[in-house]
């Protein structure tokens, strides 16, 4: 649960994921999912600040930034009941299936 609230600090989610991802499949896969979404993320935010220097960039960044925190909230409450969250415009950059 604590790596989807650590939204916009992609190095804790990180090292948290390599640290307890050997504890469980649903830790590995929930940090993987977070780390995609963080690193896609991390990409949106530097389009809609690359955006600023037009006047559409004083809309989007505040868009963008509420879409994140709305997802960062639904994934923390999804990982609180026990749940894989899919986070939506996520580029799944890190494989979240298991193979053994």
């Amino acid at each position: 649960m604590i790596t989807h609230t650590v939204g916009s600090l992609p190095i804790f989610a990180l090292i948290l994921w390599v640290y307890k991802r050997n504890e469980s499949v649903f830790l590995d896969i929930t940090g993987k999912k977070v780390i995609n979404f963080q690193l896609t993320w991390m990409g949106i935010w530097a389009l809609a600040l690359l955006s600023l220097l037009g006047v559409v960039g004083l809309l989007l960044v505040p868009l963008v930034g509420l879409i994140q925190l709305g997802l960062v909230i639904r994934g923390t409450i999804s990982a609180s009941r026990g749940q894989v969250y899919d986070y939506p415009l996520t580029l799944e950059l890190l494989s979240t299936s298991r193979q053994k």
